[in-house]
């Protein structure tokens, strides 16, 4: 067998040792020939450095029919006898050539490395690999946590290949004449995505969490501490001398327990603590009203029995409401029965941008939006827009919640209930932000409503009661309309 190559720069290959057979074995640099045996199968095993010239491999006639590249893939292409990449392509790096007898001449061509065009072309290449990588992620499931079962043959041989690439491209840019501040920051986050990726993949780090995530065609990987105090203790606090954490929302149950657990406040000195009172005189400025004859949550006749609540709630405050939701299918099936019975505006998460709505639910203050957890925080509607916000249901966290499933395993681990330490005081939080909604300023008056009876039928109930802002409660629609008959009509606020 003869290598011969057109710029002589192909003089490397892995450990020097070419062909390895039982007969003959010969070692080989440059371009030296090489005797192949008479019979039976050889493996020559090249690496193909990608920063060089390598324009031709040349296969003696004798051999040519019978040639087979084994894992030698250019983007789809595989290359077998007969075959070859055209000029501008990439062999993967190791790749095999399995030599036989035969007879006839074959010529493959190899990539070319010079300038701009082959790094473009070796790019589109690796986004062919990075597809091939990503696609082995698809599962029936929006989201779900990594375990060993999904990490099998065919995903460890397309994460080595995107893996080579990477680290190819990493090489090529590495040996370029004239290399920009974008193409040394294009190799960074080679290196990055490979660290990363590892990182993913590494399942046995008990600290941490591995869950992919599908969002239309995109396939998202993350890594995530289970503990996120335990990633402070030494990221952040041994550099900050002072700290202060303050929100409307820290607290649960009347103290600060389960954030100072969840930050790692609990492990490091006792911080100073104090709850101030709100400036907000609830008593005067809300009503939060609960009725007690809703289904359970998860019946078939949820929905519709909150919708007959939301409709009548939202003719009392003529529009001028937040309906919340703790999933896409409650609030869908509820906006479809709706949608056509409110004599008001009715706005719809998803069917325009964020800002868009909030804009558009503004400037028409008898409208409704039909939102979920994306609307529970960071939005202030000051005045008359918002007199009303209704939640349908407690929101606890989506137990096939990966990250959860993980924070679960681990409480129950160290000998805790889980969900009176973790998914009750969550839920609290979250029930809070979206009830925040409502009283921004003192001149806010309205309606906060829950359309699920657990408050009031679970062991658990009280303690969302008692962490609810100080307003009246009440189970009764007619104690809600004296409260609202009272408020300022639209318009005089």
């Amino acid at each position: 067998m003869t290598v011969r190559d057109y710029t002589n720069v192909y003089d490397e290959v892995s450990g020097n040792e070419a062909i390895k057979s039982t007969e003959n074995p010969v070692h080989f640099a440059g371009c030296t020939p090489a005797s192949i045996p008479a019979h039976g199968e050889v493996t020559y095993t090249f690496n193909l450095n990608m920063d060089m010239n390598l324009r031709k491999l040349i296969i003696p006639d004798a051999f040519a029919p019978n040639v087979a590249v084994a894992g030698a893939t250019i983007g789809p292409i595989q290359i077998s006898a007969g075959e070859g990449p055209t000029p501008g392509d990439a062999f993967r790096a190791s790749s095999e050539v399995v030599l036989a007898p035969g007879a006839g001449h074959h010529e493959m061509a190899a990539s070319g490395a010079d300038g701009q065009k082959d790094l473009t072309q070796f790019l589109a290449v690796l986004l062919g690999l990075s597809q091939q990588f990503f696609a082995n992620f698809y599962q029936a499931a929006e989201s779900y946590r990594i375990k060993e079962e999904h990490l099998g043959e065919k995903l460890w041989d397309t994460f080595n290949s995107l893996e080579t690439g990477l680290s190819t491209l990493c090489s090529r840019i590495d040996c370029m004449q004239k290399k920009t501040d974008e193409l040394e920051q294009c190799r960074c986050r080679a290196v990055l995505i490979t660290q990363e990726l590892k990182a993913i993949l590494k399942l046995t780090d008990v600290s941490r969490v591995s869950w992919c995530e599908l969002r239309g065609k995109g396939v998202f990987l993350h890594s995530s501490p289970i503990e996120v105090g335990t990633e402070l203790e030494v990221l952040l606090y041994p550099h900050i001398t002072a700290m202060v954490f303050t929100s409307a929302t820290l607290s649960t149950g009347g103290n600060f327990s389960y954030f100072k657990r969840r930050l790692g406040l609990d492990r490091i000195a006792p911080p100073d603590e104090i709850m101030i009172p709100s400036h907000f005189d609830f008593a005067e400025q809300a009503i939060l009203y609960v009725p007690q004859e809703m289904p359970s949550p998860d019946s078939v006749q949820f929905v519709g029995r909150a919708a007959a609540h939301i409709e009548e709630l939202v003719a009392l405050t003529k529009g001028r409401a937040f309906i919340l939701f703790t999933s896409y299918r409650n609030m869908e099936e509820a906006y479809t029965i709706l949608k056509d019975r409110l004599p008001f505006p009715v706005l719809l998460q998803g069917t325009k941008p964020r800002s868009e709505l909030l804009q558009e639910f503004k400037e028409d203050v008898s409208s409704v939006l039909f939102a979920t957890s994306s609307f529970w925080e960071g939005v202030d509607v000051m005045g008359e827009a918002l007199s009303c916000v209704i939640v349908d249901k407690l929101p606890f966290a989506s137990p096939s919640d990966p990250l959860l499933e993980a924070r679960i395993e681990k409480i129950a681990a160290q000998g805790e209930n889980p969900f009176l330490s973790y998914q009750v005081p969550q839920a609290i939080i979250a029930l809070r932000q979206g009830f925040g909604r409502l009283i921004r300023s003192r001149n806010d008056r309205g309606i906060l409503s829950l359309l699920d009876q657990r408050v009031y039928s679970r062991h658990y109930g009280r303690l969302f009661l008692d962490s609810m802002p100080p307003c009246p409660k009440t189970s009764s629609m007619a104690a809600v309309q004296e409260f609202f008959q009272q408020l300022p009509a639209v318009g005089e606020q």
